[in-house]
């Protein structure tokens, strides 16, 4: 980090900024396996324990939505301090809740938090890395990500066998205390001299400033609609496996853990051989392949399991790749900003993703064509988004021979 001397040697650093990138699945999957102990114990309706969940993620938006320009006023150091004490609490209060309106209450602050540590932390990643390495490290981070998920539901179903849901919340807290303690070793990475000294509503408003800046609405939304699928798979793929397969529930999680596995395998492909491909070509090459993957997917994917199956997991690798290429192309639009520009990321892309998920949802008779064509169109539009682009008159910085007027920053 330019101008400071990092607490942190590089090695406990890189594991601090990813363990904070494994809150928030930790957060979501780690209790889901003792949701009906949860219903029983508390005496509450299904419905009013997957508020637990529901509130969460709204919070959660809510906090993605404010920390960042936060932190922009009074540092990331601070802010981090600050929600990881309040999702330490939060964690407890769960634990320790006696009723169901209390865990929801409850869950609502610790997703508040959480939107927080992803965002700061996205922050801190801008702050402190540039380039190659910067590259590297959003791909081994979002691999970490895609790993809590995997694994975050059996530590769970474990803890279960010799206690009670409570724990899951107390290693939550744990979780988060030790993620406490690296932030107060932590140097601050956004220096006085180059902080908002605004109001914090003018803090807000500098979103709108950087979303003023097209290249990066324009990048983060080109990117945006083509992973706005990706949830959709999240929420159709029961069905698709069970209902439509007419698998088991053990061979649905067979297939559903491989394509986890490509999830994770992408980016450390990207982080390896990315940096070889022309930055203006990659986008195409990766959108092209989840074009070809969603019309594969209308075509030939109801044929078999191992069809959908193989044909998904092309998108997924494709898809997957261009998350740490297009996240480190829009930290390059924007000069300073950094928790703003976080925030911006987080919230679209959990809308878009959000917005998949409904979308795939939808009454259908084939669940797998409506995956395929939302794939299919979604890729198409981002394709011919990203050509129109390059062909614009707005320069994007750091794609090779783009010449277009520049935006000041």
């Amino acid at each position: 980090m330019a101008g400071s001397v990092q607490r942190l040697p590089p090695p406990l650093l890189f594991a601090f900024l990813v363990l904070l990138g494994m809150f928030v699945p930790l957060s979501m999957d780690l209790y889901l396996p003792a949701l009906p102990e949860m219903s029983r114990q508390l005496g509450g309706a299904v419905e009013w324990v997957n508020l637990t969940l529901t509130g969460f993620f709204v919070f959660f938006a809510v906090g993605a939505l404010v920390w960042g320009p936060l932190s922009d006023k009074h540092g990331r150091r601070t802010l981090l301090v600050t929600t990881l004490l309040l999702y330490v609490a939060a964690s407890v209060a769960c634990a320790l809740s006696q009723g169901i309106v209390f865990l929801i209450a409850s869950r609502c602050f610790q997703g508040l938090a959480a939107g927080g540590i992803a965002t700061v932390s996205m922050a801190v990643i801008k702050d402190s890395f540039e380039g190659a390495r910067r590259v590297r490290f959003l791909a081994f981070a979002q691999t970490a990500g895609a790993l809590a998920p995997m694994v975050a539901p059996t530590i769970g179903t474990w803890i279960l066998s010799f206690s009670d849901w409570r724990v899951t919340f107390l290693v939550l807290a744990g979780i988060g205390a030790l993620a406490l303690a690296l932030a107060l070793a932590f140097s601050e990475s956004h220096h006085q001299d180059q902080r908002f000294a605004g109001t914090f509503w003018g803090g807000l408003r500098r979103m709108g400033h950087v979303l003023r800046n097209p290249r990066v609405s324009l990048v983060v939304g080109v990117f945006a609609v083509a992973g706005l699928p990706f949830l959709g798979y999240i929420s159709a793929s029961s069905y698709i496996y069970v209902d439509q397969f007419h698998l088991t529930r053990q061979q649905f999680a067979l297939f559903f853990a491989g394509n986890a596995a490509v999830l994770m395998v992408s980016p450390l492909l990207y982080a390896r051989w990315g940096s070889r491909v022309a930055r203006r070509v990659f986008p195409v090459v990766g959108l092209g392949v989840c074009l070809t993957a969603g019309l594969g997917l209308v075509l030939f994917g109801s044929s078999s399991p191992w069809a959908f199956f193989a044909l998904f997991a092309s998108f997924t690798l494709a898809n997957t790749t261009l998350i740490p290429f297009s996240t480190n192309l829009v930290f390059d639009q924007h000069d300073g900003d950094n928790g703003s520009l976080a925030s911006i990321l987080g919230t679209i892309r959990m809308v878009m993703g959000s917005l998949g998920m409904v979308l795939a949802s939808l009454p259908t008779t084939n669940r797998i064509a409506l995956l395929g064509s939302l794939i299919t169109v979604c890729a198409a539009l981002a394709l011919v988004s990203w050509l129109f682009l390059l062909g614009s008159n707005l320069k994007l910085v750091g794609i090779e021979g783009n010449r277009g007027r520049s935006f000041p920053d």
